[in-house]
C-alpha cells in the first residue's frame, strides 16, 4: 500500500489552492484538507483519528465543481511524488541560504 501523510497533503492542498477529499469506502470515515491546510471532518461520526483514516483511504477527491477527479491511493502517492520531486531542489537549496 502506498504511503500518503497527512503534512504532504496539507502542503499540497496549500500550495495548489485546493482541497482534497479522502474517503475509507470500507468504513466511511472522510475527512477534507482545505486549501488553507485545514483538517475538517464533514459528517456527524468525528470519532476517529484522522491518521488512521487516511491510512485506510482507498480514494481521494482533489478540487472543487463539477469535475472533480477521483484518484485512487496509488495514483495520488504518484502525482504527489512527481509534485514534490520537482520542486525538492528548490525547496533544499532556500534551506541553504
Amino acid at each position: 500500500m502506498e504511503q500518503i501523510s497527512l503534512q504532504e497533503l496539507r502542503k499540497y492542498a496549500i500550495e495548489r489552492r485546493t482541497q482534497i477529499l479522502a474517503v475509507d469506502s470500507g468504513s466511511g470515515r472522510k475527512f477534507v484538507v482545505n486549501n488553507l491546510g485545514q483538517v475538517k471532518i464533514p459528517d456527524e461520526d468525528k470519532d476517529f483519528r484522522v491518521e488512521d483514516a487516511l491510512e485506510a483511504a482507498d480514494h481521494f477527491e482533489i478540487g472543487t465543481g463539477e469535475k472533480i477527479p477521483r484518484l485512487t491511493r496509488e495514483s495520488l502517492s504518484h502525482q504527489l511524488k512527481e509534485y514534490f520531486g520537482k520542486g525538492a531542489k528548490a525547496v533544499h537549496h532556500d534551506e541553504d541560504e
